[in-house]
């Protein structure tokens, strides 16, 4: 037993990685608190999960480390207190609040100062929010035109043509999503909730992921239009800023 560690149920294999990886990071760091999460956590792994251990010490810096602890992939992550309202802030302003659902998804381990439970309440009160829809033409204009580099790539090497449309896909799914009221799903969860929310987006998004490349250009097309307006350059303007540096005066 670690002294003053609390411990959640899991699997005797999982159980013994957290312990040393816990005992690891005690050893190593001036520790404030520990909150574990991930789907090991919550009773759903895949067969190459990891255990996240986010990691409150008392040090200015941040670190990121990626560990093996009895045969378990660990990832670690190593922050000050204030820098853990900076990623809350990030992530909910890129509509992907990832930080909020570890945290509110999480495990209190050690916690002697009581630090986990208000930030555990400020990630559900986020993740409460709903983003407003954001048709932004700048974010419109950089996809589609992704997608128009890539026909013209087509014209002189259509394998290379062929690798970079599948980046452009997921460019386009995630583009979909970025203009719902609603945070943007992980990675690997986009396709399914396309295919749930917009069956026949999703229907374009396979078929331009598949078959010849020209028949995949053209359903990329379609998804393009749908989801951009435009399968290529289209006229727009930015809001006027003011530069940093003053003009310099005659």
């Amino acid at each position: 037993m670690i002294e003053g560690c609390q411990w959640p149920e899991l699997p005797d294999r999982y159980n013994r990685a957290l312990r040393v990886a816990v005992s690891s990071v005690l050893d190593r760091f001036t520790v404030r608190a520990i909150l574990v999460t991930g789907t090991i956590l919550r009773g759903t792994p895949d067969p190459r999960s990891d255990i996240d251990l986010h990691v409150i010490h008392a040090g200015t810096f941040r670190q990121r480390l990626q560990e093996v602890h009895e045969g378990v992939p660990c990832e670690i992550f190593v922050n000050p207190l204030s820098r853990i309202e900076g990623y809350f802030a990030e992530d909910l302003a890129d509509r992907r609040p990832i930080s909020q659902h570890m945290y509110a998804t999480g495990f209190s381990i050690f916690d002697p100062e009581g630090l986990l439970p208000p930030l555990i309440a400020r990630a559900h009160t986020d993740l409460e929010r709903i983003p407003s829809e954001n048709r932004s033409s700048p974010d419109l204009y950089s996809v589609s035109t992704a997608f128009e580099d890539v026909c013209d790539l087509a014209d002189r090497d259509q394998d290379a043509a062929a690798v970079a449309l599948g980046g452009v896909v997921s460019q386009l799914v995630e583009c979909y999503f970025r203009q719902q009221p609603m945070f943007v799903p992980r990675l690997k969860d986009q396709f399914s909730e396309l295919r749930r929310r917009e069956p026949r987006l999703a229907e374009l998004a396979l078929q331009a992921s598949q078959d010849k490349l020209e028949r995949r250009l053209e359903a990329a097309e379609e998804l393009c239009r749908s989801i951009c307006g435009h399968p290529g350059f289209f006229e727009w303007a930015s809001e006027a800023e003011e530069t940093a540096t003053p003009s310099i005066e005659s």
